[in-house]
């Protein structure tokens, strides 16, 4: 049987991508409601962006942009770390979000947007690991999630990364993979499951071990897995300037529906006065 693809409009289409990024990221830090939004901290992660954050931004009636940057970074030294990026509520009138964006452009901090794909077809092709490769279950060996985390945390300079990886795996709804070959990892991968929809991350390919199919390989049993759960939604966030994955997943059958927007903060920033 194939995965049910529904037709939905692209915007709720990206609120379930939203619900479905909160799950992943609540399982890195700490979320607590503030006036402005959802504020995400996690000291002993201080090094990742997606466990130190406020998302679903919005500014309240008569408080200033000003006001409500001071409210964040004082919640976020309270916490004894720092806010690395705000992201804003897509469901409010831009009325409500455009002077906060305004306001954090103007003190330095960067846009930055990822393209939302979404599943419109399943693909029709057999899943089959080259003899020499084994895909299992991340949970079946930490010390491998750790050395691909390792890589990966080497060659995006992304600090932490190790420990964000172990921590995911304690998430019974995240249902990652890897790939194997004479005892060492080559690849990850897998699916975050909120309710129909199935949230794929963390796809990672070694270096060494690029341009032999294993990206493709991974998507596959990675989509098998969404296949067997009858997932009515599967969606994942991409880099716009991976040219090599958005070739990949195109075709497999995935569409751009939208994007997500990041204001990530300068390094170095020193509190707003």
């Amino acid at each position: 049987m194939g995965l049910p693809i529904l037709k939905h409009a692209a915007h709720d289409l990206l609120r379930l991508f939203d619900q479905a990024e909160s799950r992943w990221v609540e399982h890195l830090g700490q979320p607590e409601a503030m006036e402005v939004g959802t504020a995400y901290a996690n000291r002993l992660l201080a090094n990742v962006a997606d466990a130190n954050h406020v998302r679903d931004v919005t500014l309240p009636e008569a408080m200033s942009p000003g006001r409500a940057m001071r409210l964040v970074e004082a919640h976020f030294q309270s916490r004894e770390t720092r806010c690395a990026y705000w992201q804003t509520n897509r469901s409010v009138p831009d009325g409500r979000t455009l002077a906060i964006i305004e306001h954090l452009l103007a003190v330095g901090f960067s846009r930055r947007t990822a393209d939302v794909m979404r599943l419109a077809r399943m693909p029709i092709v057999d899943v089959i690991a080259p003899a020499d490769v084994k895909i299992i279950p991340a949970r079946a060996s930490y010390r491998h999630v750790r050395e691909i985390a390792g890589e990966l945390a080497r060659e995006f300079g992304a600090a932490q990364a190790v420990e964000a990886a172990v921590l995911h795996l304690d998430d019974p709804h995240w249902d990652a993979l890897l790939a194997i070959r004479d005892g060492k990892a080559l690849a990850t991968g897998g699916v975050l499951t909120v309710g129909e929809v199935g949230r794929i991350d963390g796809l990672y390919v070694s270096p060494p071990s690029r341009g032999q199919g294993l990206g493709r390989l991974m998507m596959l049993r990675i989509l098998e897995i969404c296949r067997r759960a009858t997932l009515r939604h599967v969606m994942l966030a991409l880099d716009p300037g991976n040219q090599v994955a958005s070739r990949l997943l195109a075709n497999l059958g995935l569409e751009k529906i939208g994007e997500t927007i990041r204001y990530h903060a300068p390094s170095g920033r020193a509190p707003s006065p």
